[in-house]
């Protein structure tokens, strides 16, 4: 028998409220495959552009396609997305009830909470090369996804102190 999926073991007793769909494909032995089409925008200016270039954020497009592959990798997950050619890489594992991500030399840590149809990612701080940004310099993620009957739709949008938007992403994903 497989182990518990990485959102089993942190969600616990409150997996089972999470829609069919969200279950099924975060209970997917060995990870799963979703595809969609997104709306990407960027922050306004130069700089805030350029930030979101360095940090490897998706270029800005309007029904950009988007292909999503997990792969469970012992007790972590390797998130793989392709907007159009364009990847973006990050890795998810537990922390006590916390979900942690990261992204080359940044992590994050999240909750998960689940609000009906809704599974929120609240952010809770961040930290550069094992170093914790203090939070009035710290970028932040506002992000959700809000289950239908065939798939999700996912919103997720980084933010900078003193830059505000840096990218913002959101659409309609489902499981292949």
């Amino acid at each position: 028998m497989a182990p518990p999926s990485l959102y089993r073991r942190i969600l616990r007793a409150r997996f089972d409220a999470l829609p069919a769909v969200l279950r099924r494909f975060h209970d997917a032995e060995g990870g799963g495959r979703a595809r969609g089409t997104f709306r990407v925008e960027r922050g306004r200016g130069r700089l805030r552009n350029g930030v979101a270039s360095i940090l490897g954020m998706p270029r800005a497009g309007t029904d950009v396609p988007v292909r999503l592959q997990v792969m469970s990798e012992g007790g972590r997950e390797r998130w793989i997305r392709d907007f159009d050619g364009h990847r973006v890489e990050t890795v998810q594992w537990a922390q006590g009830e916390s979900l942690m991500e990261a992204m080359g030399r940044i992590r994050f840590c999240c909750a998960l909470v689940l609000d009906g149809s809704r599974l929120r990612y609240e952010f809770r701080r961040a930290w550069f090369a094992g170093i914790p940004i203090p939070r009035w310099i710290s970028p932040s993620v506002v992000s959700y996804v809000e289950a239908g009957d065939a798939g999700w739709f996912v919103l997720v949008h980084v933010l900078a102190p003193m830059l505000g938007a840096l990218v913002k992403y959101e659409g309609w994903i489902e499981p292949e």
